[in-house]
Parts: C-alpha cells; structure tokens; sequence
C-alpha cells in the first residue's frame, strides 16, 4: 500500500482538501469543500489528477453550458430541428459519396461528385446557394451530366426539374412533361408506356382513357368488406350471405359453446 500523503489545505480547481475519511480498493478518500459551499468526499486521485475540479456546480453553470455548445457546434443548423438547406446538402453528400443505397448508380455511378468546397463545408453551400427561396423549391443541375458546384446548381420548382431530368424524351419537339398535360395524365403515366414498349406516336398521342367505375363496395353490419363472403344455410332453410370475418367469429363462439355443454 503507498504511503500516506497529507493533502489538508491543498486546492485543486475549486476544490479545497479538508479531511481524510478513509481507504477503499487501494484508493484514499477526502473530504472536499467547493468554492459555492458544499461539501463531497470524492476520490483523492480524481481530484489530484485534474479529473474532477468542482463538486459538479461547474457543469450546470451558464458558461459551461456555453462553451460547451460552442466547442461542440459547427453551424448550428441541426440544434432546433435540421434544416431543408442542411437536409438537401445531405442528400448530394449521399448519394454521389454513398454506393449502398439505390440512387447512388444514377449520380455517384455516373461520376457525378460534389465540388471540393461544398464537400467539405457546409457553410460554404449554405454561401453560394442561399437558403431555400419558397417551399417546395429543390436543388437542380443545370446539365444533367454536370457535378453539384456554384456554376451548375440553382433553386428551382418541382415542375421545373421535371423538365430537365435526363428521363424527359423529347418527340416532335415536344416534351413528355408537356404531352403529359396536354392529354391529361402525369409524367409517371407516359413513362410506364415508353416501359412496355409503345411507340413514341401512340404514347405522346393516345389521351386518357376515362375510367369506367369501379363495383360497388358492399360491408356487413359490422363493417366488414363483403369482397370475400361466405353463403351459409339458415334453420329456416334459408341461404344467408355472412362475410369471413363474422364467420370465423361466429364460429369460435359455436365452439366453445359445445365445450361448455360437453
């Protein structure tokens, strides 16, 4: 066991030995006095070693907690909720940097990258693009086949983007986005039949089919969908349509009724 060493009257940080309580695994125990007032007996080492410097007053003052959001924050804008711009600059980041999820073969597969400035720093994204002008407005390259840099991004709408994805094709001089709202559908709707291979004739000119309603939907008197029915035969000699749900039901309780008369 080392030696004893007298540490009465000593002060580390905020902490001033008053007494030695006692040994426990091989370690000594003092009584400390805090510059606020109270009083803690702690392990002699901990303190000596600079590993504890106050009674724990420290940590709930306003300065630490201050220089510790200062210490720990690098621009701020995930303290109160992520922000759109934070979130957009993420999703660059991710899919031309990140191979496992599935948009990486469309922009990090094609070796589109994000320029040195904006990898590395958020702040000067944030700088050259400016926070989101209205809602709903999305990050677009200007060429399709170009990285994420200050010359080739901007601020755009929704729709605005449409037309300028590299899946947009062009018949007539005309795009799909505008055949679409020209005969009534959505952008989805000519690309499904370019897919199964229709002619850009008769994709870019069939108009939309009208539907011609669908059957009626039919619920039980417990609502449940009647789609799936069972027809059972009544007491009376009668056929009754029941739903399978009730059915089941009914026939659990039928059942455990016969258990009960058993």
């Amino acid at each position: 066991m080392p030696p004893f060493k007298n540490i009465v009257g000593n002060k580390y940080g905020k902490l001033t030995a008053i007494k030695f309580i006692g040994r426990k695994n091989k370690g000594s125990y003092w009584l400390f006095k805090c510059d606020c007032g109270n009083k803690k007996i702690i392990f002699s080492a901990n303190v000596t070693g600079g590993l504890i410097r106050s009674c724990g007053c420290y940590r709930k003052s306003k300065y630490f907690r201050d220089f510790i959001s200062k210490r720990l924050t690098t621009h701020g804008e995930t303290l109160n909720g992520i922000t759109i711009e934070y979130r957009k600059w993420v999703g660059m980041k991710t899919r031309c940097y990140n191979p496992k999820i599935v948009q990486y073969k469309d922009y990090g597969g094609r070796g589109i990258k994000m320029s040195d400035e904006w990898k590395n720093s958020y702040e000067q994204f944030l700088k050259d693009m400016g926070r989101q002008p209205f809602k709903g407005y999305s990050i677009d390259r200007i060429n399709n086949n170009g990285n994420y840099c200050k010359e080739n991004c901007r601020w755009v709408t929704i729709k605005e983007q449409e037309r300028n994805k590299r899946t947009n094709i062009v018949y007539k001089n005309e795009l799909m986005v505008d055949a679409a709202k020209r005969l009534g559908l959505t952008h989805q709707t000519l690309s499904i039949r370019i897919k199964k291979r229709w002619s850009l004739e008769k994709a870019f000119n069939t108009p939309r089919v009208p539907s011609k309603g669908g059957h009626k939907r039919i619920y039980c008197h417990r609502g449940h969908l009647m789609a799936n029915c069972r027809v059972i035969k009544r007491k009376d000699g009668r056929n009754e349509r029941i739903c399978k749900i009730c059915a089941n039901i009914r026939g659990s309780i039928y059942r455990k009724l016969r258990r009960l008369k058993k």
